[in-house]
């Protein structure tokens, strides 16, 4: 969530850049279409597309994340229920026995 948000933050900052990004490149100003300025458009441009992919990787890997805590969860909970099932048979295993001996030597004491 906090990857996400960070991104969010950032995306305004990242819409600015590209609007300015065309609007230079799209300028009538003589100082803007210079090999030199068209050179920083372009790494300007290659800039934000790394700061998306990065992003992208990020979102990747706090989903991964995600479902790996999900699992984790699951397996716990699974776990427990075995543990308590498991607990569950032991008792009744002790106890039948000796409820069923009572009621059998109750049957023959008639």
């Amino acid at each position: 969530m906090q990857t996400l948000g960070s991104i969010r933050t950032n995306s305004v900052q990242r819409q600015t850049d590209i609007n300015a990004l065309m609007k230079a490149t799209q300028s009538a100003d003589p100082s803007q279409h210079t090999e030199m300025a068209t050179l920083q458009r372009i790494n300007l441009a290659l800039l934000l597309l790394l700061q998306e992919q990065q992003e992208a990787n990020q979102i990747s890997q706090a989903n991964t994340l995600q479902q790996i805590v999900g699992q984790k969860m699951q397996q716990d909970n699974l776990k427990s229920l075995f543990q308590v099932g498991n607990g569950y048979q032991q008792n009744f295993n002790a106890t039948m026995p000796q409820q069923t001996s009572a009621g059998t030597a109750w049957a023959f004491h008639y």
